[in-house]
């Protein structure tokens, strides 16, 4: 139960962290499958950006330059959820390293902001 409740945040968590995102134009090189490991670095990149945005347009600025870095949209990263959202194993061990990178000491040695429901984090922690 615990793993399916995980999986259901994880995907509530990737569309909330996709909202409001302006579709970013696909270049004819960039494949729209992403991989698991630049699936969790985005995620998790995408998770922090949220956390530590002082304002909505910070956010924001800070989602397209992830993932125009990446060379990824708001489509793939839900198309990766969809074609592996049936595989309760692999989502789960997903999740679980998506958790465990966003609870572990950010670069400058700092705890990540514990997120709180909503998706807001709190900066107290």
């Amino acid at each position: 139960m615990e793993r399916r409740v995980s999986w259901i945040l994880l995907a509530t968590l990737l569309i909330a962290a996709c909202d409001s995102v302006d579709q970013v134009t696909r270049a004819g090189s960039r494949s729209s499958r992403l991989d698991r490991e630049t699936f969790i670095e985005v995620y998790v990149e995408l998770r922090r950006a949220e956390q530590e945005a002082s304002t909505p347009e910070a956010f924001h600025a800070r989602k397209q330059e992830i993932l125009e870095r990446y060379g990824t949209t708001p489509d793939a990263l839900l198309e990766f959820v969809e074609r592996h959202g049936r595989d309760v194993k692999y989502m789960a061990e997903l999740w679980d390293t998506i958790a465990a990178r966003l609870s572990a000491s950010r670069p400058d040695g700092t705890p990540s902001p514990k997120p709180r429901p909503g998706g807001q984090a709190r900066k107290d922690s």
